[in-house]
């Protein structure tokens, strides 16, 4: 019979997926010798190390709780008109930017055209921009869906109800991408903390929303793919649309 989720649990797949992406970004370092991590390494390398080892700990988690499959305990299940959200996602996308968009100005701190253009001339190449694609839009949804919404929704709605869990859920979820940054000095931390965190953690509401109505994740997979895609578009998008202002 399965086991109640703990916190643990929850730690476990966390954990496992950073000291993947530091054993990667380890070996990248010393393989290269440069100083900082490219945006090539990150997509094709760092990224999908920490999602691998986000899915190594969901399989062994589930596994020890006694769960037959990813379906019954993370409720894992795609419907074709689930694709539809699809669109909702990259709708979501451009309405959090544009509703953050005065918060942005106010504080006066943004990517320079010239660290948008390094980062997509670091994705030279049709195969690698389709490789770092498939990642941002599809193995990333699927394996933060199972860890935030298939996991630790369930984890703590199992100790409280619908609503606390997808309101702590999305905390979390919002506020553990501050581990992602790059830097940590004033102005970075000031763009997450007032921009990043608060899109994020409105992005995860809507995603727990559908995924407790849902009872299976296919709606929140395709909405977080939806507003990744976007993104991602966008910023390989952002040196032509440079060069023409």
């Amino acid at each position: 019979m399965p086991q109640r989720w703990t916190v643990g649990d929850f730690v476990w797949v966390i954990v496992i997926g950073i000291m993947a992406s530091l054993a990667a970004t380890f070996i990248a370092l010393a393989v290269t010798g440069v100083e900082t991590p490219t945006a090539a390494q990150v997509f094709t390398l760092l990224l999908p190390a920490q999602l691998a080892g986000s899915l190594l700990a969901l399989s062994w988690v589930r596994s020890k709780r006694a769960y037959a499959s990813f379906r019954e305990a993370y409720g894992l299940g795609v419907r074709g008109q689930d694709l539809r959200f699809l669109g909702l996602g990259a709708l979501l996308n451009v309405g959090l930017s544009l509703l953050f968009l005065p918060v942005v100005r106010a504080i006066g701190v943004e990517d320079s055209p010239q660290q948008v253009v390094q980062i997509v001339e670091d994705l030279q190449g049709t195969g690698l921009i389709l490789v770092a694609a498939l990642v941002t839009a599809v193995v990333a949804p699927i394996v933060e869906e199972l860890t935030y919404r298939g996991l630790l929704l369930r984890l703590v709605a199992q100790r409280s109800n619908a609503v606390v869990a997808v309101v702590v859920s999305s905390i979390i979820f919002a506020s553990i991408h501050l581990l992602t940054l790059e830097n940590f000095d004033r102005d970075t931390l000031q763009v997450a903390l007032a921009v990043a965190v608060p899109e994020l953690f409105i992005l995860g509401m809507v995603m727990a929303r559908m995924t407790v109505r849902s009872q299976i994740l296919g709606p929140a997979i395709m909405t977080h793919a939806g507003y990744n895609l976007l993104s991602f578009v966008a910023l390989v998008a952002a040196p032509t649309l440079i060069e023409s202002l």
